[in-house]
């Protein structure tokens, strides 16, 4: 079920509990996030009969606003998974180039035009729901300079230098200290979004 549509969003903050006991179980709630106040009434039905795992499903595309529900309504009653986009061992079309979204490998004709919008709505939305980034313009130069060092070594005097260059107010953006660490008001940002991902080369060794 779909819950980015206004009637069902509109029905659930009327009655929650007559919205859920109308449904059948096991049901899939898709984009979650926009109802927050079912995961308290679904906790309750959990607890009435524990011994039947799997009946509500939950997805999101704002792990911020989920995971705070979540966390805060079914602690102890929920398993955490981590949808990423396809990985080259599932598919052969994933490449480094365009990565493995779903919509992208489906339609490469208009992933143009799904990298712009993807974009748009990460920094319109997702990001002011993590935190409140006041310049988005010096935050998206930022996150196309981390782009442009995917599966690289991280560098962060050559990411200071760079920042430097392409923005006159870069001292908002990389923090003035010995060992160049990227401001903290945007790092977390971007870990807790996904949009990056810190690998130990140790851990590739096996």
């Amino acid at each position: 079920m779909l819950l980015e549509d206004p009637d069902i969003q509109g029905r659930i903050r009327s009655d929650p509990r007559t919205f859920l006991e109308e449904l059948r179980p096991p049901v899939l709630f898709d984009e979650i996030q926009n109802a927050p106040e079912l995961l308290s009434y679904v906790r309750t039905l959990i607890d009435a009969a524990p011994r039947r795992m799997g009946q509500w499903l939950f997805a999101g595309s704002q792990e911020a606003p989920l995971m705070q529900g979540i966390t805060e309504s079914m602690a102890g009653r929920a398993a955490i998974l981590q949808l990423l986009p396809f990985s080259i061992v599932e598919t052969a079309k994933v490449n480094m180039l365009h990565g493995g979204f779903p919509e992208v490998l489906a339609r490469p004709k208009s992933r143009a035009l799904w990298f712009a919008s993807y974009l748009q709505i990460y920094l319109e939305r997702d990001v002011r729901a993590i935190t409140n980034v006041r310049d988005l313009v010096t935050f998206r130069r930022f996150l196309a300079l981390l782009a442009s060092r995917h599966g690289q070594t991280l560098n962060k005097t050559d990411l200071c230098c760079s920042a430097r260059r392409f923005c006159a107010n870069y001292k908002r953006v990389v923090a003035r200290s010995r060992n160049h660490e990227p401001n903290r008001r945007y790092s977390p940002v971007l870990r807790k979004s996904w949009q990056t991902a810190r690998q130990n080369p140790e851990s590739l060794l096996g």
